[in-house]
């Protein structure tokens, strides 16, 4: 895999946060805040298809989030 990271002063993941699979293709995109997942985040399979998509706040998942489960896909709720 190769990354992108932005860290704050104190060390801690802040900003934008990326991952790629060896062929380039896109496999992870999110945001951190002083070390916590923030905002939509949205991870691909090695194919290119969204794997699990939605949104955190202080690190907790909130909203509607598209995420796998034995069957294909799903939509979860998570309220908030």
């Amino acid at each position: 895999m190769k990354y992108l990271r932005e860290y704050n002063e104190s060390g801690q993941y802040s900003g934008l946060f990326e991952e790629w699979y060896e062929d380039g293709q896109i496999a992870t995109s999110g945001r951190y805040y002083n070390g916590v997942q923030e905002d939509k985040w949205t991870i691909w399979s090695k194919v290119g298809t969204i794997e699990s998509e939605g949104s955190y706040k202080n690190g907790i998942k909130v909203g509607k989030w598209i995420e796998p489960d034995f069957y294909g896909t799903k939509e979860v709720d998570y309220g908030y």
